[in-house]
Protein backbone atom coordinates (compact mmCIF):
# COMPACT_ATOMS: atom_id res chain seq x y z
CA UNK A 1 0.00 0.00 0.00
CA UNK A 2 1.10 3.64 -0.16
CA UNK A 3 2.07 6.05 2.35
CA UNK A 4 -1.10 7.13 2.34
CA UNK A 5 -3.49 3.73 2.41
CA UNK A 6 -4.86 4.71 -0.99
CA UNK A 7 -3.34 4.43 -4.18
CA UNK A 8 -3.00 8.20 -5.71
CA UNK A 9 -1.92 9.42 -9.53
CA UNK A 10 1.41 10.73 -8.94
CA UNK A 11 2.41 12.32 -12.56
CA UNK A 12 1.48 11.44 -15.90
CA UNK A 13 2.82 10.08 -19.17
CA UNK A 14 2.78 11.22 -22.47
CA UNK A 15 4.71 9.28 -25.68
CA UNK A 16 3.69 11.16 -28.70
CA UNK A 17 4.40 8.86 -31.19
CA UNK A 18 2.09 6.26 -30.00
CA UNK A 19 -0.18 7.86 -28.92
CA UNK A 20 0.08 7.24 -25.27
CA UNK A 21 -1.42 9.08 -22.51
CA UNK A 22 -1.82 7.91 -18.88
CA UNK A 23 -1.80 9.01 -15.16
CA UNK A 24 1.09 7.04 -13.48
CA UNK A 25 -0.32 5.10 -10.20
CA UNK A 26 1.56 5.29 -7.74
CA UNK A 27 1.49 1.25 -6.90
CA UNK A 28 0.98 -1.67 -8.62
CA UNK A 29 -1.15 -4.19 -8.08
CA UNK A 30 -3.03 -6.45 -10.50
CA UNK A 31 -6.83 -4.27 -10.12
CA UNK A 32 -4.33 -0.87 -10.49
CA UNK A 33 -3.15 -2.22 -13.53
CA UNK A 34 -6.37 -2.80 -15.56
CA UNK A 35 -7.20 1.23 -14.94
CA UNK A 36 -3.61 2.74 -15.66
CA UNK A 37 0.09 2.85 -15.83
CA UNK A 38 1.61 1.71 -12.23
CA UNK A 39 4.69 2.74 -10.43
CA UNK A 40 6.65 -0.64 -10.26
CA UNK A 41 9.74 0.58 -8.43
CA UNK A 42 11.76 3.69 -7.90
CA UNK A 43 11.64 7.30 -7.16
CA UNK A 44 8.45 10.10 -7.48
CA UNK A 45 8.49 11.26 -11.25
CA UNK A 46 11.20 13.24 -12.47
CA UNK A 47 13.52 12.53 -9.18
CA UNK A 48 17.11 10.84 -9.60
CA UNK A 49 16.67 7.05 -10.00
CA UNK A 50 15.06 4.87 -12.02
CA UNK A 51 11.42 5.54 -12.29
CA UNK A 52 9.81 1.93 -13.11
CA UNK A 53 6.08 1.79 -14.92
CA UNK A 54 4.14 -1.47 -15.58
CA UNK A 55 1.32 -1.20 -17.89
CA UNK A 56 -0.75 -4.03 -19.59
CA UNK A 57 -0.04 -4.94 -23.50
CA UNK A 58 -4.21 -4.78 -24.09
CA UNK A 59 -4.86 -5.83 -27.92
CA UNK A 60 -6.73 -2.88 -28.43
CA UNK A 61 -3.40 -1.18 -28.38
CA UNK A 62 -4.47 0.66 -24.57
CA UNK A 63 -1.63 1.42 -21.91
CA UNK A 64 1.44 -0.16 -23.13
CA UNK A 65 -0.11 -2.09 -26.50
CA UNK A 66 1.80 0.15 -28.90
CA UNK A 67 5.80 -0.06 -26.58
CA UNK A 68 7.26 -2.36 -29.00
CA UNK A 69 6.65 0.79 -31.79
CA UNK A 70 9.56 2.86 -29.53
CA UNK A 71 12.82 3.00 -31.47
CA UNK A 72 16.32 4.10 -29.99
CA UNK A 73 15.71 8.22 -29.43
CA UNK A 74 12.17 8.06 -29.55
CA UNK A 75 10.89 10.56 -26.94
CA UNK A 76 8.79 10.35 -23.35
CA UNK A 77 7.19 13.03 -21.45
CA UNK A 78 6.96 12.69 -18.16
CA UNK A 79 5.07 15.18 -15.77
CA UNK A 80 5.31 15.32 -12.37
CA UNK A 81 2.68 16.65 -9.60
CA UNK A 82 3.60 20.13 -9.87
CA UNK A 83 3.38 20.03 -13.74
CA UNK A 84 7.16 20.14 -14.49
CA UNK A 85 7.18 17.97 -17.98
CA UNK A 86 10.85 16.72 -18.07
CA UNK A 87 11.40 14.62 -21.52
CA UNK A 88 13.37 11.56 -21.74
CA UNK A 89 15.28 10.00 -24.72
CA UNK A 90 14.67 5.66 -25.35
CA UNK A 91 18.00 4.46 -25.35
CA UNK A 92 17.26 0.93 -25.47
CA UNK A 93 14.89 -1.48 -25.90
CA UNK A 94 14.89 -5.28 -25.31
CA UNK A 95 12.91 -8.25 -24.62
CA UNK A 96 13.53 -10.60 -21.01
CA UNK A 97 12.36 -13.36 -18.99
CA UNK A 98 9.08 -12.23 -16.87
CA UNK A 99 11.01 -13.19 -13.67
CA UNK A 100 14.01 -10.94 -14.17
CA UNK A 101 14.09 -8.21 -12.20
CA UNK A 102 17.65 -6.47 -13.07
CA UNK A 103 15.80 -3.83 -14.93
CA UNK A 104 14.34 -2.14 -12.28
CA UNK A 105 17.97 -1.67 -10.42
CA UNK A 106 18.28 1.43 -8.89
CA UNK A 107 22.41 2.32 -9.25
CA UNK A 108 21.75 5.18 -11.77
CA UNK A 109 25.01 7.05 -11.71
CA UNK A 110 22.74 10.10 -10.43
CA UNK A 111 20.93 9.73 -13.56
CA UNK A 112 17.28 10.40 -13.94
CA UNK A 113 16.02 7.14 -15.96
CA UNK A 114 12.40 5.80 -17.11
CA UNK A 115 12.18 1.93 -17.31
CA UNK A 116 8.76 0.74 -18.79
CA UNK A 117 7.69 -2.67 -18.18
CA UNK A 118 5.04 -4.80 -20.39
CA UNK A 119 4.51 -8.56 -21.20
CA UNK A 120 4.63 -8.89 -25.16
CA UNK A 121 1.33 -11.26 -25.23
CA UNK A 122 3.39 -14.11 -27.14
CA UNK A 123 6.12 -16.01 -25.16
CA UNK A 124 5.58 -15.12 -21.91
CA UNK A 125 8.61 -12.69 -21.88
CA UNK A 126 8.66 -8.95 -20.63
CA UNK A 127 9.14 -6.30 -22.81
CA UNK A 128 11.66 -3.40 -21.92
CA UNK A 129 12.44 0.19 -22.67
CA UNK A 130 15.37 2.17 -21.09
CA UNK A 131 14.43 6.26 -21.51
CA UNK A 132 17.03 8.56 -19.71
CA UNK A 133 16.25 12.45 -19.34
CA UNK A 134 17.70 14.28 -22.35
CA UNK A 135 19.97 17.16 -20.11
CA UNK A 136 18.94 21.21 -21.09
CA UNK A 137 21.83 23.54 -21.55
CA UNK A 138 20.49 24.87 -18.28
CA UNK A 139 21.69 22.13 -16.34
CA UNK A 140 24.85 21.31 -18.43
Amino acid sequence: MSLLGTPFVIGIIQIDKIHLNYPILSETTDELLEVSVCRFAGPMPNETGNLCLAGHNYIDNSFFGRLDELEKKDKIKIYDLTGKMVEYTVTKKYTTNATDTSCTAQNTKEKNIITLLTCNNVSGKRLVVVAEKVQTKSED
